[in-house]
């Protein structure tokens, strides 16, 4: 499908559909009822089904409602046509038809569309499908790698936005439009669906960013090695030591602990027990294993000490947890 056969399909969508999504406009009017100039969107309140991507349409009805904001999942916009005009903190970023801009969680931002004819899709992503699928979908060696590591595993805000010009990549544009299909026809397995096309167009827009890559700001986070040495511990959690990191990646152990560090704000052991602790909490949701089972799987053999460890990162047990997630 081309650019301009999906920006009929989607306007033809609408004059078939004028109130979907129905909740956004209630939505974003609620939010800013309180007294705090920067409104917090949480994605629970958007989408209740707890799915891992939800996309909507900024309409021009969003630009009286929906000024300064933030909110705590990852956001992704892309303008399938005219333009819009951004600022992100106090960084002006504007888009024209066929840009991708990737915000981080918790960022303060704000955007209004330039016409009623402008189609600017958000497409809203829970930091866990990130979190649980980080490695296997996007790792590597490349801009977003690092982006999306900088954002999920250390405190460090250096980096809040990605720009992509969309230029001449219809291989990107062609994912994303597929993705955003998917969510509004809402056929079998749409969302698995949407899942396999964002990591496509990760994939394709980390293409892109090679010729452009801006290496102070690549080096500022954490260096190009940062992606691969997360990707190697998680891949290799059930037997990885510091030791065995240090020498995959020739550094000696105490620097690399340090490394960890500075970059990431958390200790070898801290990166080590979320992997593991990541992958209880897809057993958990998707396996009827015992827990004791869980726990010896990822090396825990000590039931109540494994207790403590869950419930100290999640605020509850792993019982508690598998009971309000498991599908």
């Amino acid at each position: 499908m081309t650019t301009r056969a999906f920006n009929q399909y989607m306007e033809m969508y609408y004059t078939e559909h004028p109130d979907f999504p129905d909740n956004i406009g209630e939505l974003i009017q609620d939010v800013y009822k309180g007294p705090e100039d920067t409104a917090r969107i949480l994605v629970n309140t958007i989408d209740s089904s707890r799915e891992n991507i939800f996309v909507s349409h900024h309409s021009l009805e969003a630009n009286c409602l929906c000024k300064q904001h933030s909110h705590d999942y990852f956001e992704l916009m892309y303008v399938s046509k005219g333009s819009c005009t951004q600022k992100i903190g106090a960084v002006p970023c504007n888009l024209s038809a066929g840009d991708f801009c990737l915000l981080n969680p918790y960022i303060t931002h704000e955007i209004d569309i330039d016409s009623a004819e402008t189609l600017l899709f958000n497409i809203m992503i829970r930091q866990n499908l990130l979190r649980e699928s980080f490695f296997s979908m996007i790792a590597g060696n490349d801009l977003i790698s690092n982006f999306f590591a900088t954002s999920l595993f250390t405190e460090s805000q250096q980096k809040s936005y990605l720009y992509v010009p969309g230029g001449k990549n219809t291989a990107a544009a062609s994912h994303i439009q597929a993705l955003i299909i998917e969510f509004y026809e809402k056929k079998m397995g749409y969302q698995k669906a949407a899942e396999n096309y964002l990591a496509l167009l990760f994939m394709e827009l980390a293409r892109s960013l090679q010729n452009q890559i801006d290496r102070e700001n690549y080096t500022m986070m954490g260096g190009n090695l940062l992606s691969e040495i997360l990707a190697y511990i998680n891949q290799h959690k059930l037997e990885v030591t510091l030791t065995s990191v240090a020498e995959q990646f020739h550094y000696h152990p105490k620097y690399l602990s340090s490394l960890i560090k500075r970059y990431t704000h958390k200790s070898f052991s801290e990166i080590l027990l979320e992997a593991k602790l990541q992958d209880v909490c897809c057993y958990l949701k998707n396996t009827s294993l015992s827990i004791d089972e869980i726990s010896q799987l990822m090396g825990y053999y000590d039931r109540s000490y494994f207790n403590r460890l869950f419930k100290k990162t999640f605020q509850m047990s792993p019982g508690q947890y598998r009971k309000i997630y498991q599908k």
